[in-house]
């Protein structure tokens, strides 16, 4: 059987690539009476990723039904002959129904596998990566919401953005400089994380214990109810400088476009050794938010437009999560990930919750669109942006270790955006809100800057406003 090539919806997706299709060959499928196991085995011509499908009047029975399968499955399959099996039982209500469905082995070339992408954080395998179909096929109890996907795995969702052209931004009046609106085309699928990296990915990945994690949250001095936050692995990894997560000594971004990075002792750089997956980053700015819309031109991707509506089904922010007072100054706690509604990729979090690092330097006006044309729909778009050359400050070091405090507080929007009192420090596109965030701020065009050495400037006259906590979420090449 031919590979088949799961892409998607976008409202203004274009053509799509087309691959060389592995065949599948010689396929015998049989099920034991007393067991129920289903055996199936196959020929194979060229190395494939290899699921299975089985249909009753034409339909799939639906990912749901498909679990306990095991073998040469679910993964990438060298050629030759193989076997696969199926706890039919286990799996599908109707079992005893099985002599009359139709059962397939599906093949997918190596460059175009499913939608989802599973890697193992734990153990000898550490790195193993197994691929489905939907994420109800996934192994255990509750499918992709188990919590082990949460901590013991890295599961990434394809998303169809190859050759995608999409309205980003929102408005082109002057208070909107941030976020001006002109259309962007992108050249390349990618993986992008479902839920935002969390503090048990890191730990099982790369051996750190949350406690030695640099980060800004200085829970030690939480009061007694809230230092819980970091029993949690389930939590996103909160607030960890940019220069210690993607390194400083070489690895520029803004002005170089590259993804190599040479700083060694970074979290990043140890990810990709330790599971084996050298295109692992940060999306672009543009990659995030063609990820976060999902299909929509609407500010929010449940299709919401006006900031006054809320967002609690699909965000945590100001107004569902916890928020308590220190030093004067309110700290409001991120939540679980992936508790509320995902969006169309199956993406959950990318607004609220915490505010996601991208690669590109935060710059605003003419900087930021490079070239696009501003509030036309029908101008040719820009292809594949890599951001600013230089940030908002005029730097163009992608990324200085500078100095920084043990927790930093905002202040006035014009100084703090300007990088003063994070002189050391180039400024960094932070995207979709957070906790501390209610309305415009929750939206998919919302993006605001964060320094490569703390979590934001101190100025002289401080607004109380600490502006949330921030993290990350991973992306890689299929």
């Amino acid at each position: 059987m031919n590979s088949k090539l799961s892409l998607g919806l976008f409202a203004v997706l274009a053509a799509m690539a087309v691959f060389a299709d592995p065949t599948v060959t010689n396929v015998s499928v049989s099920q034991d009476p007393l067991t129920h196991l289903v055996t199936a085995t196959y020929q194979l011509d060229e190395p494939a990723v290899i699921t299975f499908d089985v249909k009753t009047n034409g339909v799939s029975i639906g990912g749901a039904n498909l679990t306990h399968a095991f073998g040469d499955v679910h993964r990438v399959v060298d050629a030759g002959p193989h076997t696969l099996y199926w706890q039919s039982d286990n799996a599908w209500q109707e079992y005893h129904r099985f002599a009359s469905v139709d059962f397939s082995v599906v093949a997918w070339a190596t460059n175009a596998p499913p939608d989802y992408m599973v890697v193992k954080l734990l153990g000898n395998h550490k790195g193993e990566r197994t691929y489905y179909i939907a994420p109800e096929q996934f192994p255990g109890e509750g499918g992709i919401t188990n919590k082990m996907y949460k901590t013991d795995f890295l599961v990434m969702r394809r998303i169809p953005a190859k050759d995608a052209i999409f309205p980003m931004g929102y408005n082109a009046a002057a208070e909107y400089q941030y976020c001006l609106y002109h259309r962007v085309k992108l050249t390349n699928d990618f993986y992008m994380a479902v839920y935002e990296l969390t503090l048990g990915q890191m730990k099982n990945a790369i051996g750190e214990s949350p406690a030695n994690l640099v980060t800004y949250y200085n829970y030690t001095s939480f009061p007694e109810e809230y230092k819980a936050y970091t029993n949690n692995l389930a939590n996103p990894l909160p607030e960890t400088p940019y220069y210690k997560f993607r390194g400083y000594t070489g690895s520029l971004w803004g002005g170089n476009f590259n993804h190599e990075i040479a700083d060694t002792g970074s979290y990043l750089y140890q990810l990709r050794n330790a599971l084996n997956l050298p295109s692992l980053d940060l999306p672009t700015d543009a990659e995030w938010e063609f990820a976060c819309r999902a299909g929509t031109a609407a500010n929010r991707y449940d299709g919401t437009w006006s900031y006054d509506v809320s967002a609690d089904a699909i965000a945590w922010t100001a107004n569902n999560s916890t928020r308590f007072e220190l030093w004067g100054y309110y700290y409001y706690l991120p939540h679980e990930v992936g508790l509320l509604r995902p969006n169309a990729f199956g993406l959950y979090d990318t607004l609220g919750n915490v505010s996601e690092m991208c690669l590109d330097l935060y710059n605003e006006g003419t900087a930021y669109t490079e070239g696009a044309v501003i509030n036309d729909m029908n101008a040719e778009p820009i292809v594949a942006p890599t951001g600013p050359v230089m940030d908002i400050a005029g730097k163009y070091d992608g990324c200085s270790r500078g100095s920084y405090s043990s927790y930093t507080k905002g202040g006035l929007w014009a100084e703090w955006k300007s990088g003063e009192g994070d002189t050391n420090s180039t400024c960094r596109v932070a995207r979709g809100g957070n906790v501390s965030y209610t309305g415009w701020g929750i939206m998919a065009y919302y993006r605001f800057p964060i320094g490569s050495s703390k979590c934001m400037t101190e100025c002289a006259d401080y607004n109380h406003d600490t502006r949330g906590p921030y993290g990350y979420r991973l992306v890689c090449l299929p």
